[in-house]
């Protein structure tokens, strides 16, 4: 069974979120913020986890509003 793949715009609009970047990044996966790779999504829930932000190698961030 083949992986469903999504371009970042796609979750934005399922998530009611905004991009800010190139919206047509395609995101294979999900993964924890260190663990993360490129085609990989992942998530900032706690403010302790940013000091990891300039090192993931996530291709997107999901990151929590004001």
């Amino acid at each position: 069974m083949g992986e469903r793949c999504y371009r970042l715009c796609e979750l934005a609009a399922i998530l009611g979120g905004n991009v800010e970047g190139d919206g047509d990044t395609v995101i294979r996966g999900v993964a924890g913020i260190r663990e993360a790779e490129p085609g990989d999504i992942t998530f900032i829930a706690n403010p302790r986890y940013e000091e990891f932000l300039p090192s993931t190698r996530a291709s997107a961030v999901i990151g929590g509003g004001s």
